[in-house]
């Protein structure tokens, strides 16, 4: 394989473990937008159901669907906006939905199809969701005129991993318990898994959202058990002990001196090598960092052998791009590690352990 991502399912089950005992075994919403986050949502899923996670929440319909086709048949919940023209899929696959605006009432209105919805209530997000000052209008008119099935409401936190934005947190978590505090339906939930990590305690919802967590990544301060359950790897393909003074790569951007010795590994941008780690990311090679050098090319990318396995080095040896560094990694090119994991395409096979 020229380039693969490694998925380590008994990770993934201790982090489902860990979650269900921080959370004293509230019900789980699994995230599975963005395939799993780069880690393929059809196994993923069916790992997350065999640990006994019934709700899934996605990103779209054709998200949805995709689930539906591989045998999940518990409820999953469509986190983003729906078109008008995707209304008969919903029915037809028993999909719920976001309402977050009276547009979506009136298309709901309009095609009569009388669906299972989660009411989104924009509490300091600023993405979708009703104001607070109109979603008790919302609620009252979708129960009156019995134009969909109110299955829960929702929010969302925006700064829940930042310890200096704790304020706006507890605003965004108060304003939302006093809005659904008398609202009667089956789920409530704010939490991601930054919320759940910092803010378990005072949330007095029945649903949690992890996302990054269920995956091993911990975007907070706080100390926590998690298991990285990606790697990203790759193999040398070539290798060349430099003579004089040459430029590697695109753009003349780096100039490797007499004696260096370049490998070039088998992964690019179009595999999910972010071209930011030009001339400034690493990979580990023997378990020794390389620097990256020279722009990453589509398919491609070159590095410099550190000189301490200078003589150990051969071609097919496995390169891991990111693993448990990840966090370092998306730093270092001002990202997030989300970021990395849905910017792995298609053409990196998947490998479960």
């Amino acid at each position: 394989m020229r380039a693969w991502a490694e998925i380590d399912i008994k990770n993934l089950e201790h982090n489902i473990n860990l979650i269900k005992k921080i959370s004293n075994n509230k019900d789980i919403l699994g995230i599975l937008k963005a395939d799993a986050y780069g880690h393929g949502v059809v196994e993923i899923s069916k790992v997350l159901k065999k640990n006994g996670i019934k709700i899934f929440g996605v990103a779209s319909v054709e998200e949805a669907i995709e689930l539906r086709k591989n045998g999940i048949e518990d409820d999953i919940l469509i986190l983003g906006c729906i078109l008008s023209d995707e209304y008969d899929d919903i029915i037809k696959y028993n999909i719920s939905i976001t309402v977050a605006s009276f547009d979506d009432i009136k298309n709901i209105e309009k095609t009569k199809i009388y669906p299972k919805i989660h009411i989104a209530i924009d509490t300091g997000m600023g993405r979708r969701g009703f104001f607070p000052e109109s979603f008790l209008e919302a609620y009252n008119y979708i129960k009156k005129t019995k134009i969909a099935k109110i299955e829960g409401v929702y929010s969302h936190f925006s700064v829940a991993d930042v310890e200096e934005e704790k304020e706006y947190t507890m605003n965004q978590l108060n304003e939302f318990e006093r809005l659904t505090k008398n609202i009667d339906v089956k789920y409530k939930h704010i939490s991601n898994s930054a919320g759940m990590i910092n803010y378990l305690d005072k949330i007095n919802c029945n649903l949690i959202r992890p996302g990054i967590a269920l995956y091993g990544i911990n975007t907070t301060n706080k100390k926590l058990d998690l298991k990285n359950v990606l790697k990203f790897k790759s193999r040398i393909v070539h290798l060349k002990k430099i003579d004089k003074p040459r430029y590697i790569s695109y753009m003349k951007k780096y100039l490797a001196k007499e004696g260096e010795l370049i490998a070039t590994i088998s992964a690019g941008y179009a595999d999910g090598v972010k071209r930011a780690f030009s001339n400034k990311g690493y990979v580990k090679i023997h378990n020794v960092k390389c620097k990256i050098v020279g722009l990453v090319c589509m398919d491609q990318f070159m590095v410099s052998i550190d000189s301490s396995i200078i003589d150990k080095v051969k071609l097919g040896d496995e390169v891991i791009i990111y693993d448990e560094n990840i966090v370092e990694l998306a730093n270092m090119i001002d990202t997030i590690p989300y970021e990395l994991l849905t910017s792995l395409s298609k053409r990196v096979k998947r490998v479960y352990l």
